[in-house]
């Protein structure tokens, strides 16, 4: 697996990263619920805002940076915070990517594995996280990784 330097994401990078996550995010709802990204775009943003008023600054979420640690290379991000849930207060993974180029050569499972690292200094002993039906390569990472599907949403349009 390789190794990797995870930094907190500076203000200027959270500015670079927020629309494209804005869109991507809306699109993805899009795609799972057979609705428009149009329709989606100011849900998307009300939500991102909602969860981060204070940019890469906001109490309790960790906006992190994963670089190669030889190269320094910018591998892709892990956006992690506290949440309640049905189990009480856990890790939330918001968000967790690769950039596209780098897919495939194991830093997925390198960032997940820093995702429990963060998680344990947070004081939480469990993580949760939200992935879309339509992403195969992300359920299997997760599923690989001891993951396992605790729900199901399902929708019928008529």
């Amino acid at each position: 697996m390789p190794e990797l330097k995870m930094r907190p994401m500076t203000v200027q990078e959270f500015a670079e990263w927020r629309g494209p996550q804005i869109v991507e995010y809306a699109a993805e709802m899009g795609r799972n619920a057979g609705r428009t990204t149009e329709a989606l775009m100011a849900r998307s943003e009300r939500e991102f805002d909602g969860l981060l008023p204070d940019g890469s600054k906001t109490h309790g979420h960790r906006l992190l940076i994963a670089e190669d640690l030889e190269t320094g290379e910018r591998i892709g991000w892990l956006w992690i915070a506290e949440r309640d849930s049905d189990a009480g207060k856990v890790a939330w993974i918001y968000d967790i990517v690769v950039e596209e180029p780098l897919r495939g050569k194991g830093y997925g499972r390198a960032l997940m594995a820093h995702a429990e690292i963060h998680a344990k200094e947070m004081g939480l002993g469990r993580i949760e996280l939200n992935v879309f039906a339509d992403n195969e390569v992300a359920r299997s990472l997760y599923g690989s990784s001891g993951y396992r599907e605790t729900s199901r949403q399902m929708a019928k349009d008529l």
